[in-house]
């Protein structure tokens, strides 16, 4: 519902925008004035992002920004652009804040894709159990999930379970970049043999 309500005032911020530009538009726009409309809308466009992989408020900054630029350019009267103008820059910071909001809870995230962050975090965790694995001696073990070995890794060692994110779309999901959360638990897979020898041949596996 969140994020249904979310593309529906998204939809609606370019809709209004024509009303608006329709309604106050007595004469064609100045060339200052369309500059100055730009440069006002400048710090909409480079709203700074966030290092993470949740998701970035790309397209609410966009058009967000270009709605002000209309609107500021094409209401003639000065004061009423200038109102319509900071009106317009509010409602995109509202819009960018709680598109923040919903990827960062648990139920939505701005990608489709499991995230590269995610990614690398994973590859260290199997980095660090590899090279622990190669400097120790024993006797070969059965392959299978290596928490299940206690003679290879401690109990509860968090560093052998992870998740896998990806984004469901949903109707909006092209213009919103807002897609359902789903997570699919990892583990990693020992494939059997003396650790120092099989310590190369970990990798990551779904476990549903």
């Amino acid at each position: 519902m969140a994020a249904t309500l979310h593309a529906i005032v998204f939809l609606a911020l370019p809709i209004l925008t024509i009303v608006l530009c329709r309604v106050f538009w007595k004469r064609p726009p100045k060339t200052k004035r369309a500059v100055a409309a730009v440069a006002a809308a400048l710090p909409l466009f480079l709203l700074p992002g966030h290092l993470c992989d949740a998701g970035q408020a790309t397209m609410q900054t966009l058009v967000g920004g270009i709605c002000m630029v209309f609107v500021v350019t094409c209401a003639t009267n000065r004061r009423i652009a200038v109102a319509l103008g900071a009106a317009m820059a509010v409602a995109t910071f509202c819009l960018v804040s709680h598109y923040d909001g919903l990827v960062h809870g648990s139920e939505f995230i701005g990608h489709s894709r499991s995230g590269m962050a995610a990614h690398r975090n994973r590859m260290t965790r199997l980095h660090d159990i590899r090279a622990e694995l190669q400097a120790r001696g024993g006797s070969p073990v059965a392959e299978g999930w290596i928490s299940d070995h206690a003679s290879l890794i401690g109990p509860g060692d968090p560093r052998a379970r992870s998740w896998r994110e990806y984004g469901e779309s949903m109707w909006h999901s092209t213009f919103t970049w807002l897609f359902r959360r789903r997570r699919i638990p990892m583990e990693i897979w020992y494939p059997g043999g003396p650790p120092a020898e099989a310590a190369f041949r970990l990798e990551w596996r779904d476990r549903d």
